[in-house]
């Protein structure tokens, strides 16, 4: 068994689709999915497989408060493609991991970190940025947009990633509900439940991000 010839990293926001992503990635022809957990670049080092890409996925800096990773290392050091989900920072601040169903999950820290790696590589090359709106919302689009970036087609049974046995695995149950690709989620933070959220967490920098952003 050969070592992989092509690493594919699935980073970006937390609670901005990743799990998701990295599920979907198994309709991908030629991509040995690794979707059973999180895992560090260094994995690609172990990992061997005779098809095209090895595909894992962590979320950027979600491992400790300093970030164990950057994209231009992972570029470098790793030689990934990166693709890297974007979400309205107002909704990851609001969203909530189904483990852990009482907080919210995400701290400012964290999201001002996404923020500023995102504007820093967004005219990297071999990253590919990835709305979790658009995903969610067209997911055919998004995923031409990947298949193109691979230079790899894709089943049109996608849509049933949620069936597949690593979606249904304790370790990804950020998922939450096993359910079929919706966008019930965008814009969640405009609910009159997460107010007093909104209001602590938005502060004029993040603000700024959000502007600088696009949202």
């Amino acid at each position: 068994m050969k070592k992989y010839n092509n690493s594919v990293f699935i980073s970006g926001f937390p609670r901005a689709g990743t799990t998701m992503l990295c599920l979907i990635m198994n309709y991908f022809e030629n991509c040995d999915v690794h979707s059973d957990s999180e895992r560090h670049p260094n994995d690609f080092y172990t990992l061997k497989t005779y098809k095209k890409y090895v595909v894992i996925k962590q979320p950027f800096g979600v491992k400790d408060f300093t970030p164990l990773y950057t994209y231009e290392s992972l570029i470098t050091d790793h030689k990934c493609k990166i693709i890297s989900l974007l979400r309205d920072p107002r909704d990851v601040a609001v969203s909530k991991h189904a483990a852990y169903p009482d907080i919210y999950w995400v701290s400012l820290e964290m999201i001002l970190r996404n923020c500023k790696e995102y504007l820093k590589n967004v005219n990297n090359s071999s990253i590919l940025f990835i709305r979790y709106e658009e995903l969610v919302t067209h997911p055919k689009n998004e995923l031409d947009k990947i298949s193109m970036f691979l230079d790899c087609n894709y089943s049109d049974d996608f849509e049933n990633f949620y069936t597949l046995d690593d979606a249904k695995l304790e370790k990804n149950k950020a998922l939450g509900t096993l359910r079929k690709i919706d966008s019930n989620s965008v814009g969640q933070w405009k609910r009159e439940e997460h107010k007093e959220r909104i209001k602590s967490i938005v502060t004029p920098e993040l603000r700024e991000y959000i502007k600088k952003l696009g949202y």
